[in-house]
């Protein structure tokens, strides 16, 4: 593909321009076969961005060989760039290698980058040797083999014959501005310079992993998590405790990080990783965990570190909002390397008291719903408080949600949607999971009212169970996957009787689309995953389809909204304020201030509690600098977030829509 950028005086001159240039290179020369052309700027920039994104999605290829930039960043004379291009393509089918090549073609500029599996020590051997063949078709034609980004670790040993006598003069340099020798010390211009070849990261597996598709053990029936191999002394084994399939095991999966430091990104159009954003230090970037993770595997680090409490440290600096899965240009899988890092500890050393009855409050609260003015009072009250604090490492300084008797799971009883619907036509069947459930029943009550309104069936199985997610960013894999086969096997079921899944909890809905994939390898769950929609993306589609009821009543008010980060991992779009927009008179404002900070329990806990608000203090002075009477999002944590910053009503979109519609006429006292 050929990307050129043309300027005239006049549209007639830069369209007439642009119709020469077609000419002469796809009719006349036969160098393309196609061609598009635009003069329009939305067009033009979207043509740049996809030229960006080249490189991340060479990254993204799946197999062993990887891009290597060990040769890539030289420049040469525009008029030698044809002969340039067709010796280092002689040089690369000469040791049959495969390369990718992305050009500055008007700058004589080519980033070079082979395809190579640097776990198989032949490719690992013609590292120097591609290395300088190419290098010396560089200097043969009057070129340079840094241009761009300057020459690095993996050029450096170059760069005494690129400058000859010159550089008996840098070092010199460097000593006279560098008398203490702090500026990267040993690097450049370091009396020896490492070569193309030389410490390169260590990728082949120096364990036996069992329990993964992907690989074949020597060992057959492990008992234990570690242990040496009798036929080898010193190697060690580690079952692992997710799903890791052949094209995607995970030595692959560590393997696919490269280093390349875009997780330590703080721009503000990019939302990974919130944690590094407040903690900059290595150990909080995603790609420490992969790098923790690869250490093991390849033998740098005994597995036994996984037992340690500085591994499960590293691993719980991730609170698995999946922004760097998103956004990482290799789409390397974080999140799941964090859980088996953390999975692999608990299951050694079980949870700390406190995390165990923390994350698994939802258990407890079929109990405590039972009692709520009891439940209601100890979450409010000082003493009480204090003692939550003490014990639990709940933060004190949390307004923590009141639990309700009159529960979600009641109200579908009383309405006889917990029976499955004979009828044909759409049907879904209702995730609840926790939140709604116990603390907010009006969102599922919303849902069900906006459904009806649209004529859409609805089922509530009473055998569902809470989704899971907190045990999974805890890292206790064995209870998660409980709740995954029993919620699995009966949403399964209820799919292939023609219902469609939804869920109002992003978190839930996440699970059932990803997480439940990462620790289930079976029919069911891929089943469940391919017809799970968050609620909002479900009925946004109807109204892509016509099939959504437009007889809103106005609202007159404004509403500001937050897109939850979990809502980012499961939908490329914006559904939320895509739907609230449909009501009249209502004004909304979606605001991208990054991460809320709250990530369910994490923000709660006593120890997380400032790096929270630090998170979360762009959007909230976002939404404050706003001023707007009503907020609005999908996550029930976000919610939580903005309530504790924000001195407004915070509400699920879904409210907002039935309160159109005139089924819930009591929201309208959160903003009138």
């Amino acid at each position: 593909m050929l990307l050129v950028e043309l300027q005239g005086d006049t549209m007639y001159e830069l369209r007439d321009r642009l119709a020469v240039l077609v000419d002469e290179i796809r009719d006349q020369l036969g160098l393309a076969f196609a061609a598009l052309t635009t003069v329009q700027r939305r067009q033009r920039d979207m043509f740049w961005r996809l030229s960006r994104r080249v490189i991340p999605r060479v990254y993204q290829l799946k197999g062993n060989a990887r891009a290597l930039p060990f040769v890539e960043d030289f420049r040469v004379p525009l008029q030698a760039l044809p002969a340039v291009l067709s010796e280092i393509q002689a040089a690369l089918q000469a040791e049959q290698i495969t390369a990718f090549v992305f050009a500055h073609a008007g700058h004589g500029q080519l980033h070079v980058r082979p395809f190579l599996d640097l776990a198989d020590e032949s490719a690992r051997r013609r590292l120097r040797g591609l290395s300088e063949r190419i290098s010396d078709t560089v200097w043969r034609h009057e070129g340079t083999v840094s241009a761009e980004h300057a020459s690095g670790l993996s050029r450096s040993w170059l760069l005494p014959r690129q400058y000859g006598e010159v550089w008996r003069a840098m070092p010199e340099v460097k000593r006279l501005f560098d008398p203490s020798n702090r500026f990267n010390p040993g690097k450049i211009t370091g009396a020896s310079l490492q070569t193309a070849d030389e410490n390169l990261r260590l990728v082949t597996p120096q364990i036996d992993i069992l329990g993964n598709p992907g690989t074949t053990p020597k060992a057959a029936e492990p008992q234990q998590e570690y242990q040496e191999d009798e036929a080898e002394p010193g190697r060690w084994q580690l079952t692992v405790l997710q799903n890791w399939q052949p094209d995607s095991s995970i030595d692959r999966a560590v393997r696919q990080c490269n280093g390349c430091g875009r997780c330590r990104t703080t721009a503000p159009e990019q939302r990974q990783c919130p944690v590094f954003r407040v903690l900059p230090t290595e150990e909080a970037t995603p790609r420490s965990k992969a790098n923790l993770l690869r250490g093991i595997i390849t033998g740098e680090l005994s597995p036994e570190t996984l037992q340690g409490d500085r591994a499960k440290a590293v691993a719980d600096l991730c609170f698995h909002c999946h922004q760097c899965r998103l956004e990482c240009p290799a789409a390397v899988d974080i999140p799941k390397i964090a859980s088996e890092i953390k999975g692999q500890h608990v299951q050694v050393n079980g949870l700390p008291v406190s995390e165990m009855l923390v994350c698994r409050f939802d258990a407890w609260a079929p109990l405590l719903s039972r009692f709520p003015w009891l439940t209601n009072q100890v979450l409010t009250g000082r003493f009480s408080r204090w003692l939550l604090e003490r014990f639990l490492g709940i933060s004190g300084a949390r307004r923590l949600p009141l639990i309700t008797g009159n529960t979600f799971m009641r109200y579908a009883a009383r309405r006889r949607l917990t029976r499955p619907l004979r009828q044909s036509g759409r049907k879904v069947v209702y995730f609840t999971d926790y939140f709604a459930n116990y603390h907010d029943p009006a969102i599922g009550r919303a849902l069900v009212e906006v459904l009806l309104q649209n004529r859409v069936g609805v089922y509530v199985p009473l055998k569902q169970l809470y989704s899971g997610m907190s045990q999974i960013s805890h890292g206790d894999l064995k209870t998660a996957k409980k709740l995954a086969v029993n919620n699995v096997r009966l949403l399964a079921d209820a799919v292939r009787q023609g219902y469609q899944i939804v869920a109002t909890e992003p978190a839930a809905a996440l699970c059932l689309k990803h997480e439940y994939l990462n620790l289930l390898d079976d029919e069911d769950a891929r089943l469940v995953a391919e017809n799970t929609h968050e609620a909002c993306r479900y009925l946004w589609d109807m109204h892509r389809r016509n099939e959504l009821t437009l007889d809103f009543r106005p609202v007159p008010t404004t509403v500001a909204y937050h897109q939850p980060c979990h809502v980012r991992a499961i939908d490329d779009g914006n559904p939320g304020p895509l739907l609230m927009d449909l009501i009249p008179g209502l004004t909304v404002h979606a605001i991208d201030a990054g991460c809320s900070g709250m990530a369910g329990t994490w923000g709660m806990q006593k120890k997380n509690y400032r790096n929270s608000l630090r998170i979360g203090w762009p959007m909230i002075s976002a939404l404050r600098d706003l001023s707007a009477p009503l907020a609005a999002s999908e996550c029930a944590a976000c919610r939580m977030q903005i309530e504790h910053g924000v001195d407004s009503a915070v509400v699920h979109p879904l409210k907002l829509l039935a309160y159109a519609y005139g089924r819930m006429p009591e929201v309208g006292n959160l903003f009138m």
